[in-house]
């Protein structure tokens, strides 16, 4: 749980380098969160395929469908990180 706490902290207090480190990230708005993919996500939580996969299934993470293509709001992957003890 520290690990998450840890990550969680470094997002928040260096937005300009995680915007700098995701590849496929656009904006939504400018005032808004960031979309990730499923990349993004696997770089953001250093986790692979299977854990993302389980995230997705037992519903900890929410995605949406872009042109064919799961993506998440940002603002809600940093809320199921606070509240979930499985990542």
């Amino acid at each position: 749980m520290k690990l998450l706490e840890a990550i969680y902290q470094s997002m928040l207090e260096k937005p300009e380098k995680q915007q700098g480190n995701c590849k496929n990230c656009q904006l939504k708005n400018q005032s808004t969160s960031r979309i990730l993919d499923n990349a993004d996500i696997k770089q953001m939580l250093k986790i692979g395929d299977t854990k993302l996969y389980y995230l997705k299934k037992k519903k900890i993470l929410k995605p949406y469908k872009l042109d064919g293509k799961d993506v998440y709001l940002e603002h809600e992957v940093l809320e199921a990180i606070k509240r979930s003890g499985e990542l």
